[in-house]
């Protein structure tokens, strides 16, 4: 053959074909080598060995190590299904998760070592964490140890805690995740809706056990949970609401703790803490509080009719918002104005953060306190959205030549994005004026 290059040349390509071969083989039963059995549901997968072996290293010694399994598999931790969605790691680049199947996928991940599955599942829960959900992926993630998704978890349950605790996910959890929870400090709720929500949940694990929901029954179902109510952080009028149930709290101890809380005498007994839960402090008297002012020139502005407003931005430290400053609107016939306020995170517009109805006036800004702070997580991408009916003659008055960066002290740095589906330059114009934290 011609030699045509007085030196070899090389190029590096890209292989599009390499996906769709695998998925081919991965629908493709007639080119496997092992077989996992489910026989109770009476099916079996095939499946290749080699593919298996490289991602997992629990896999590589059961076919080609000192565990090597002679011939096919028998499955008895996992169904045929949740099984089928766990290899589909191995084969595809895209594939589906189901909250039906999650469970049983995160322990088959566990037991064979794919460590890359693993957090795939974290951010899926993560993606399905609401305050119905959450006490669900809590137990989840405690299973595993799965560190990340307990830290958000704690801090939804911490946040969120009137919600979480009147969820069907609470009263289904189990004594375990219940326990963990009241010993928590920082749930964001009075001590008698703790007690409250707790006898619920007795009453709920009493029908489970198909037993009388009585006092006796409910704290047996409780065990050491009751010990984790903190009775003497009640005040008086609240603790009196819970002796009114017969057999709750023995003589003596009804004596101690009212003692404790009328005179303020040593509790004998150390079974119930005094430490109150501290939850989010107060937000208008917290001292700690920062104004994220994108106002470069604030006196500059214009009215515009747009009955859409979006704020796109990201932050690089994790913060608490808890309040956002609104420009003022025009109008000729009323003071006020209604809208509508959601906060999302960019990646997931389908499930919002926060959402309640505001009210801007027309004689001064506004500070809106949201109905409750939420953690914004760093360089995570945010979006405030505001929604308004405007009639004629009414115009938002929005605040123009705002910065697209804004430094803080303390290192805290805001960066404002723009939106192409936008027919303004949100990042120096918009509603949103203000925006005011707390570092968390």
């Amino acid at each position: 053959m011609t030699q045509i290059y007085e030196h070899s040349q090389k190029r590096e390509l890209k292989n599009y074909h390499i996906n769709s071969n695998l998925y081919k083989l991965y629908k493709n039963n007639n080119i496997t080598d092992v077989h996992f059995i489910f026989t109770d549901e009476k099916k079996q997968i095939a499946a290749n060995k080699c593919l298996l072996a490289v991602a997992s290293p629990v896999f590589e010694k059961m076919f080609y190590g000192e565990l090597k399994e002679p011939g096919d598999i028998t499955i008895v931790d996992a169904t045929h299904d949740a099984f089928l969605e766990f290899l589909q790691f191995f084969y595809c680049d895209k594939f589906e998760l189901t909250t039906d199947h999650i469970s049983e996928v995160l322990t088959l991940a566990d037991k064979y070592d794919v460590a890359g599955l693993i957090n795939l599942c974290v951010q899926f829960l993560e993606y399905y964490l609401t305050d119905q959900t959450v006490c669900w992926v809590y137990d989840l993630a405690l299973m595993f140890d799965l560190v990340h998704l307990i830290n958000l978890c704690q801090e939804k349950i911490s946040l969120e805690t009137v919600t979480v605790f009147t969820s069907e996910s609470f009263r289904a959890c189990g004594a375990n995740i219940l326990s963990r929870i009241l010993e928590m400090d920082e749930l964001s709720c009075d001590e008698i809706f703790v007690f409250h929500q707790v006898m619920e949940w007795a009453t709920e694990a009493c029908r489970r056990s198909m037993i009388e929901p009585t006092m006796e029954n409910k704290k047996l179902e409780l065990g050491q949970c009751f010990d984790l109510i903190r009775f003497p952080t009640m005040s008086s009028e609240q603790f009196s609401v819970c002796i009114a149930e017969d057999g709750l709290l023995d003589g003596s101890e009804l004596i101690d703790i009212l003692g404790y809380l009328t005179l303020r005498r040593t509790l004998k007994t150390k079974r119930f803490s005094t430490q109150p839960r501290c939850g989010i402090p107060a937000w208008t008297k917290d001292k700690t509080i920062v104004n994220c002012d994108r106002r470069s020139l604030p006196n500059l502005c214009k009215l515009v009719t747009r009955c859409r407003d979006v704020t796109n931005f990201s932050v690089n430290e994790r913060i608490l918002l808890g309040q956002l400053g609104f420009s003022t609107f025009k109008s000729e016939s009323v003071d006020h104005k209604h809208g509508q306020l959601v906060i999302k995170r960019s990646s997931c517009r389908e499930l919002p953060l926060h959402s309640q109805t505001i009210e801007i006036s027309t004689s001064s800004f506004t500070k809106i306190m949201l109905q409750k702070p939420i953690i914004l997580q760093p360089f995570e991408q945010y979006e405030i959205e505001t929604k308004w009916e405007l009639d004629d003659g009414e115009s938002l008055l929005f605040r123009t030549d705002c910065r697209s960066e804004v430094m803080l002290d303390g290192g805290v740095r805001f960066q404002f994005q723009p939106d192409e589906n936008l027919d303004y330059d949100n990042v120096s114009e918009g509603l949103v004026y203000g925006l005011y934290f707390k570092k968390w």
